[in-house]
Protein backbone atom coordinates (compact mmCIF):
# COMPACT_ATOMS: atom_id res chain seq x y z
CA UNK A 1 0.00 0.00 0.00
CA UNK A 2 2.98 2.59 0.81
CA UNK A 3 3.85 2.64 -2.63
CA UNK A 4 -0.24 4.03 -3.89
CA UNK A 5 0.00 6.27 -0.41
CA UNK A 6 0.36 9.50 -2.97
CA UNK A 7 -3.02 8.61 -4.78
CA UNK A 8 -4.37 7.85 -1.31
CA UNK A 9 -3.49 11.32 -0.13
CA UNK A 10 -5.14 12.40 -3.32
CA UNK A 11 -8.14 10.86 -3.14
CA UNK A 12 -8.66 11.70 0.84
CA UNK A 13 -7.89 15.32 -0.49
CA UNK A 14 -11.03 15.17 -3.12
CA UNK A 15 -13.22 13.37 -0.91
CA UNK A 16 -12.50 15.81 1.67
CA UNK A 17 -13.14 18.83 -0.69
CA UNK A 18 -16.03 17.22 -2.18
CA UNK A 19 -17.73 16.58 1.24
CA UNK A 20 -17.19 19.93 2.61
CA UNK A 21 -18.33 21.97 -0.64
CA UNK A 22 -21.73 19.31 -0.60
CA UNK A 23 -22.64 19.88 3.59
CA UNK A 24 -22.83 23.47 2.67
CA UNK A 25 -25.18 22.98 -0.36
CA UNK A 26 -22.21 24.77 -2.70
CA UNK A 27 -21.39 23.85 -6.18
CA UNK A 28 -22.70 20.60 -7.32
CA UNK A 29 -20.60 20.02 -10.56
CA UNK A 30 -17.46 20.94 -8.38
CA UNK A 31 -18.44 18.47 -6.03
CA UNK A 32 -19.26 15.84 -8.19
CA UNK A 33 -16.47 15.35 -10.84
CA UNK A 34 -13.76 15.84 -7.11
CA UNK A 35 -15.55 12.96 -5.61
CA UNK A 36 -15.60 11.12 -9.10
CA UNK A 37 -12.41 11.21 -9.20
CA UNK A 38 -11.60 9.77 -6.07
CA UNK A 39 -13.87 7.03 -6.93
CA UNK A 40 -11.42 6.40 -9.50
CA UNK A 41 -8.28 6.52 -7.93
CA UNK A 42 -9.82 3.93 -4.72
CA UNK A 43 -10.95 1.84 -7.56
CA UNK A 44 -7.92 1.02 -9.06
CA UNK A 45 -5.98 0.74 -5.76
CA UNK A 46 -8.62 -1.31 -4.58
CA UNK A 47 -7.92 -3.98 -7.70
CA UNK A 48 -4.59 -3.72 -7.11
CA UNK A 49 -4.54 -4.27 -3.62
CA UNK A 50 -7.46 -7.13 -4.03
CA UNK A 51 -9.57 -5.35 -1.47
CA UNK A 52 -13.46 -5.67 -1.90
CA UNK A 53 -14.71 -2.00 -2.92
CA UNK A 54 -18.04 -1.21 -3.79
CA UNK A 55 -17.80 -2.24 -7.45
CA UNK A 56 -16.10 -5.80 -6.21
CA UNK A 57 -19.51 -6.32 -3.93
CA UNK A 58 -21.50 -5.22 -6.49
CA UNK A 59 -20.03 -7.97 -9.41
CA UNK A 60 -20.20 -10.64 -6.24
CA UNK A 61 -24.01 -9.57 -5.68
CA UNK A 62 -24.65 -9.38 -9.08
CA UNK A 63 -22.41 -11.70 -11.03
CA UNK A 64 -24.10 -10.78 -14.69
CA UNK A 65 -23.23 -6.93 -14.23
CA UNK A 66 -19.62 -6.10 -15.99
CA UNK A 67 -17.28 -3.26 -14.23
CA UNK A 68 -17.68 -1.30 -17.36
CA UNK A 69 -21.30 -0.92 -16.82
CA UNK A 70 -21.09 0.12 -13.06
CA UNK A 71 -17.97 2.56 -13.69
CA UNK A 72 -20.26 3.87 -16.48
CA UNK A 73 -23.27 4.80 -14.51
CA UNK A 74 -21.09 6.01 -12.06
CA UNK A 75 -19.11 8.38 -14.08
CA UNK A 76 -21.63 9.23 -16.66
CA UNK A 77 -22.22 12.93 -15.83
CA UNK A 78 -18.40 12.90 -14.55
CA UNK A 79 -17.83 12.10 -18.33
CA UNK A 80 -20.02 14.69 -19.64
CA UNK A 81 -18.71 17.37 -17.46
CA UNK A 82 -14.78 16.36 -18.28
CA UNK A 83 -14.87 15.99 -22.02
CA UNK A 84 -15.49 17.79 -25.39
CA UNK A 85 -15.30 15.61 -27.40
CA UNK A 86 -16.10 12.23 -27.99
CA UNK A 87 -13.70 8.98 -27.97
CA UNK A 88 -12.48 9.97 -31.58
CA UNK A 89 -11.39 13.10 -30.72
CA UNK A 90 -13.16 14.65 -33.49
CA UNK A 91 -16.89 14.74 -32.81
CA UNK A 92 -18.43 16.97 -30.19
CA UNK A 93 -20.27 15.52 -27.46
CA UNK A 94 -23.61 16.32 -27.46
CA UNK A 95 -24.36 15.89 -23.48
CA UNK A 96 -27.28 18.64 -23.23
CA UNK A 97 -29.84 16.34 -22.52
CA UNK A 98 -27.68 14.09 -20.15
CA UNK A 99 -26.33 17.07 -17.92
CA UNK A 100 -30.24 18.48 -17.73
CA UNK A 101 -31.08 15.21 -15.86
CA UNK A 102 -28.00 16.30 -13.32
CA UNK A 103 -28.31 17.41 -9.54
CA UNK A 104 -26.96 17.45 -6.94
CA UNK A 105 -29.00 14.45 -5.49
CA UNK A 106 -26.44 12.54 -7.75
CA UNK A 107 -23.69 13.43 -5.57
CA UNK A 108 -25.26 11.38 -2.65
CA UNK A 109 -24.25 8.37 -3.82
CA UNK A 110 -21.02 9.24 -5.37
CA UNK A 111 -19.57 10.70 -1.99
CA UNK A 112 -20.59 7.71 -0.65
CA UNK A 113 -18.93 5.52 -2.37
CA UNK A 114 -15.79 7.22 -2.39
CA UNK A 115 -15.82 7.23 1.19
CA UNK A 116 -16.62 3.27 1.51
CA UNK A 117 -13.78 2.57 -0.54
CA UNK A 118 -11.10 4.86 1.14
CA UNK A 119 -12.64 3.25 4.05
CA UNK A 120 -11.71 -0.59 2.32
CA UNK A 121 -8.42 0.91 0.96
CA UNK A 122 -7.40 2.70 4.15
CA UNK A 123 -8.93 0.86 7.14
CA UNK A 124 -10.07 4.35 8.28
CA UNK A 125 -13.00 7.06 8.03
CA UNK A 126 -12.66 9.84 9.07
CA UNK A 127 -15.47 11.02 11.48
CA UNK A 128 -16.97 13.44 8.75
CA UNK A 129 -17.83 10.62 6.65
CA UNK A 130 -18.66 8.36 9.69
CA UNK A 131 -21.72 11.07 9.69
CA UNK A 132 -22.32 11.06 5.90
CA UNK A 133 -22.63 6.88 5.63
CA UNK A 134 -25.32 7.23 8.34
CA UNK A 135 -27.04 10.26 6.83
CA UNK A 136 -26.64 8.26 3.44
CA UNK A 137 -28.45 5.30 5.04
CA UNK A 138 -31.41 7.36 6.69
CA UNK A 139 -32.02 8.52 3.76
CA UNK A 140 -31.77 5.88 1.56
CA UNK A 141 -32.78 2.62 3.85
CA UNK A 142 -33.07 0.35 0.80
CA UNK A 143 -30.08 0.48 0.67
CA UNK A 144 -29.21 -1.13 3.78
CA UNK A 145 -29.27 -5.45 3.59
CA UNK A 146 -32.63 -6.86 4.60
CA UNK A 147 -31.54 -8.03 8.33
CA UNK A 148 -29.89 -4.75 9.37
CA UNK A 149 -32.46 -3.00 11.96
CA UNK A 150 -33.01 0.80 9.74
CA UNK A 151 -34.59 2.47 13.30
CA UNK A 152 -31.06 3.94 14.39
CA UNK A 153 -30.70 5.96 11.08
CA UNK A 154 -34.17 7.26 11.21
CA UNK A 155 -33.60 8.20 14.47
CA UNK A 156 -30.39 9.72 14.35
CA UNK A 157 -32.08 12.10 11.17
CA UNK A 158 -35.79 12.14 11.13
CA UNK A 159 -36.86 12.10 14.97
CA UNK A 160 -36.91 14.01 17.56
Amino acid sequence: MEEHKLKIDIARAQLGVATDLFLRDRDPISVHVLACGACELLEGIGQILEVEILSALILKVQPDLKLGKIVKLRNQYWNAMKHFYGHNKQTVRDDAELLAGFSDVQNDTVIWEGWYDYQRVTGRLPIEAQVFQIWYFALYEEKLAPHVDRQPYRHIFFEY
